[in-house]
């Protein structure tokens, strides 16, 4: 199993997205942390970027439904 050298916090910096929330999907994926300064596996880094990947996809599909909402509301 190799190094990413990424830590919790440098994911949590690079995808800017709050350390507790990376540590409720390590928590969630079963991935052991001490501490935001831990180095991760690079199959457990690429498992937590994945996630916030599709959290991100998510939330952005969401917020794009609500906008053409909006827009269909104020032209009618």
């Amino acid at each position: 199993m190799g190094f990413a050298n990424l830590s919790i916090a440098e994911i949590a910096a690079d995808y800017d997205t709050a350390v507790t929330e990376v540590f409720q999907i390590c928590d969630r994926l079963g991935i052991p942390y001490k501490n935001p300064q831990t180095r991760l596996a690079l199959e457990d880094a690429k498992a937590i970027i994945s996630e916030i990947m599709a959290q991100s996809q998510d939330s952005g599909t969401n917020h794009q439904e609500d906008l053409f909402s909006d827009n269909q509301n104020t032209n009618s």
